[in-house]
């Protein structure tokens, strides 16, 4: 049977991201098992009406100005019309929204419903009016135990590279230098400000250290920056935003991949650069906040019953999970938290702040839950 499928999000090009990429890729797959796909977004600058991609891809840029973060302001109200006048007139059956922090999605997802059209949410997030939701890990009981939602309307779909496309290649290294190779979009929840940190402290202790960052964004002035005050213009490459097809190329010319984002659902960038065969760097147990902990340790005198260990592999992970009696969790946000359940196994009692899923994943007798109420230190 063949569908009338419209995809809709806030993401899409020309705006650059996985989210993006995504959209694109599954509507071309689509279009060629002979179904019929049309694009939903706001509009993009002068991007305004309808514009037509590979294969007759049918994209409609609303005019609906953005309200925050490349995403319009929820309503319901004033986008109905639009929606509601280009869902009969395409004669879509299946309503598919991308992304959580998408608010022209669930609104799209909202209206469908109201037109008793089948509705689908791809995302880690959870959606409680949609038919059927897509996840690309393997949290799903999280998250039909956090969206209510009936067992068999959730899928676990992997995520995949094309080793093909993505292979070593040792001969594009550098001889003289070791590169340390970024492919990421350049914005807070990327941890530019952590990339920014990194950059300034590693370069004056390494002279042989080269940083090729790929990608674009609001906080591209901060690397900027550093790169001008650090006078590291031979050292730090911004390549700006990078075409799909020229990943590979970038990623192959690296010994080191460094993905510093402070909130991920799966991060793709990391699986292709293993494909390209890097050596993969990710923040564990240390950050710019670590200052903190050692200024409390030396005011305190606590240095002899405060020990700060830094970043652990996750083969040493048990061995210190064991040393203790106590684990303690004190994020603020927070989907799951696979140290608390990895902590509860090795016998540890468990207490955490009571944030985002938390209080679902251990039975109350394995944890304490505390409300998360002392007021930040900048």
């Amino acid at each position: 049977m063949r569908h009338k499928i419209c995809m809709v999000s806030d993401f899409f090009f020309p705006n650059m991201g996985g989210v993006e990429e995504h959209i694109f890729n599954l509507s071309q797959c689509l279009i060629s098992r002979g179904h019929k796909v049309i694009v939903l977004t706001h509009s993009y600058g002068l991007r305004v009406g309808i514009r037509y991609m590979t294969n007759g891809l049918k994209i409609f840029y609303l005019p609906v100005k953005v309200f925050y973060n490349q995403c319009v302001l929820p309503t319901m109200i004033c986008s109905l019309p639009l929606i509601r006048y280009i869902f009969i007139r395409e004669r879509i059956t299946i309503v598919h929204g991308h992304s959580a922090f998408s608010a022209l999605a669930h609104e799209a997802m909202v209206i469908g419903r109201l037109l008793d059209l089948k509705t689908v949410f791809t995302d880690h997030s959870l959606f409680g009016f949609a038919d059927t939701s897509a996840i690309i890990t393997n949290n799903k009981e999280n998250t039909v135990l956090r969206a209510r939602m009936p067992h068999r309307q959730v899928s676990v779909i992997p995520n995949a590279v094309d080793t093909a496309v993505f292979t070593p290649d040792p001969t594009r290294r550098s001889t003289q230098r070791i590169t340390v190779v970024i492919v990421s979009r350049l914005v807070y929840r990327k941890g530019v400000d952590l990339m920014a940190h990194i950059i300034a402290d590693i370069c004056p202790r390494y002279p042989e250290l080269q940083f090729l960052v790929g990608g674009d964004g609001p906080k591209r002035w901060l690397l900027e920056e550093v790169r001008e005050r650090k006078l590291l213009q031979d050292r730090v490459t911004l390549l700006g935003s990078l075409e799909h097809s020229e990943v590979h190329d970038v990623l192959t010319m690296g010994h080191i991949f460094l993905n510093t984002s402070l909130t991920e659902a799966y991060c793709m960038a990391i699986v292709e650069a293993a494909s390209c065969g890097f050596l993969q760097f990710l923040v564990g147990g240390d950050g710019p906040k670590r200052w903190l902990l050692e200024e409390v340790r030396e005011r305190k005198l606590l240095q002899d019953r405060v020990t700060l260990l830094g970043s652990l592999e996750h083969s040493e992970v048990h061995d210190v999970l064991t040393m203790g009696h106590i684990f303690l969790n004190t994020s603020l946000t927070e989907a799951y938290c696979m140290a608390i359940v990895e902590a509860a196994s090795c016998g540890l009692l468990v207490v955490s702040t009571k944030v985002g899923g938390i209080p679902e994943v251990l039975p109350p007798e394995l944890i304490y839950l505390t409300e998360p109420n002392v007021p930040c230190k900048s």
